[in-house]
């Protein structure tokens, strides 16, 4: 059984399979082997439907190769939709089954098996015409008005599903190219709302630039007020896009969220506790980008620091 399609109908499948081994089917992983294969399919949209029509004709040509015998069952959704329709349309089908006749796989699987030996057999035992005692076929009358009729009705309905179907994979093969832009534009262009809200303290920064350029040792404080105004709206910036400061001052040791890179023997801290933080460390939001480098509390009876790396 080939299932494809949404989690319903894996759970198809599986009261399926689990109906069929109730009435004594055994079920087989290959599919050269077995005597029967249902695909079961989906139409929900376009691309389904693809995969389905795929599957089946794929499926149909396996079986003239590696097993003439086996019978082929269409089941799910796209049976059910195109009930009418699909026998003319895939005339190597066996059987189509809708999704309200899950319960009957069993009679439905020994029909369709019954109905593909007895096709096989018919072509075996039909002589060819060079044979000898090959009997001349009875020559047919010709149809009537009425079948004429009833024929070309019969071709336009054809020619109208396979224009459907052709459109309905055009649509899809345009859906698949949409969706594959669109991830590569998305990967592309991932941080372009970051960098736009970073863009006015880049602004910032040349202005401070422009004024050291232009101005005379009059400007330093100036110059030093402007940069911590700088310092606080990039560290703004950053905050709004989920950017935390890891202050580890005081606090104990987290290998987690910590980066120990000496012990420093101390009274005035229990051990294991963060006396000292020499690079601030970050998270974004709840994923840490980079751990705060400490200096951690060490015993009273050390005699001198130690470095841990």
């Amino acid at each position: 059984m080939i299932s494809l399609g949404c989690a319903k109908n894996l759970v198809d499948a599986e009261v399926m399979m689990g109906s069929l081994l109730k009435e004594g089917f055994e079920i087989t992983n290959e599919n050269a082997d077995a005597d029967a294969l249902i695909i079961n399919t989906c139409s929900f949209i376009d691309a389904a439907q693809e995969e389905s029509v795929d599957t089946i004709l794929e499926s149909a040509e396996f079986r003239e190769h590696a097993n003439s015998g086996q019978a082929l069952i269409v089941s799910g959704c796209l049976s059910q939709r195109y009930r009418k329709e699909l026998p003319n349309l895939m005339p190597e089908v066996d059987a189509f089954m809708g999704i309200d006749q899950v319960e009957q796989v069993g009679d439905i699987v020994r029909q369709a098996v019954g109905n593909r030996g007895s096709r096989l057999g018919q072509a075996e035992e039909k002589p060819e015409p060079d044979e000898p005692g090959a009997e001349e076929e009875e020559e047919l009358p010709p149809p009537t008005p009425g079948e004429h009729k009833e024929l070309r009705q019969q071709a336009a309905k054809a020619e109208e599903f396979y224009d459907r179907l052709q459109r309905q994979v055009a649509e899809a093969d345009n859906l698949r190219k949409r969706l594959a832009k669109e991830k590569q534009d998305a990967v592309r262009y991932a941080n372009e709302s970051l960098i736009e809200q970073l863009l006015p303290t880049m602004d910032s920064f040349e202005m401070a630039m422009s004024a050291v350029r232009n101005g005379d040792d009059s400007t330093i404080d100036s110059l030093k007020t402007g940069i911590e105004m700088v310092h606080t709206q990039l560290k703004r910036t950053l905050e709004e896009v989920g950017l935390v400061e890891i202050d580890a001052t005081g606090q104990a040791f987290d290998p987690s969220q910590h980066e120990a890179v000496s012990r420093k023997k101390t009274d005035e801290a229990d051990e294991g506790t963060v006396i000292e933080q020499t690079r601030k460390g970050y998270r974004l939001r709840d994923r840490l980008l980079r751990a705060a480098s400490v200096v951690v509390a060490a015993p009273s009876g050390e005699s001198e620091e130690t470095n841990e790396q």
